[in-house]
């Protein structure tokens, strides 16, 4: 009686210790041995918690599709051919349907003429999501105008964009 004990002991240890190597080995990146780190979205520092905002839209419209992208070097403000550009902003408005916008401040003493540029979303690895064609009027001199972009496709997790003249 007491061997049988014994043998049941020595399996039920065997058995705990398979399945605890198990869980080590699940608990391990199979490629480097290195345990698994979880970033979180708002551990990410090029995340903006835009999620309150985006709520607030929602309700406001009833449009469910309505998401706002997250990156923080997307909204980074920068320059154009001269042209200071703000407020860089992408959407998702619509089941398939994605909008870009930004305004440009011309702060020099001329006008500047409208043109036919490309804007260039990006994900982290500088590969191109997609290329919108689009156009913006002249910008007088101290003024401002804005510029948009529309597509269907799926751009919203883009980390970043980029505007070049379409002739380029």
């Amino acid at each position: 009686m007491k061997k049988k004990i014994g043998i049941i002991l020595v399996v039920v240890a065997v058995i705990l210790c398979g399945v605890g190597a198990v869980l080590l080995f699940n608990m391990k990146d199979k490629d480097n041995g290195k345990e698994k780190e979880t970033v979180s979205k708002e551990d990410d520092l090029n995340y903006l918690d835009r999620s309150d905002m985006e709520k607030e839209v929602r309700k406001n419209t009833n449009n469910p599709y309505y998401t706002i992208n997250t990156s923080r070097a997307l909204a980074t403000n920068r320059t154009y051919d001269g042209l200071e550009l703000t407020d860089p902003w992408l959407v998702q408005v619509d089941q398939n349907f994605y909008s870009f916008s930004c305004v440009l401040h011309n702060n020099t003493d001329k006008e500047y003429p409208g043109q036919a540029v490309i804007v260039r979303f990006v994900d982290k690895d500088g590969k191109v999501l997609d290329e919108v064609e689009t156009r913006f009027f002249s910008v007088p001199a101290g003024g401002m105008s804005n510029l948009y972009a529309d597509t269907k496709v799926n751009v919203l997790d883009a980390y970043d964009f980029e505007i070049v003249p379409k002739n380029s």
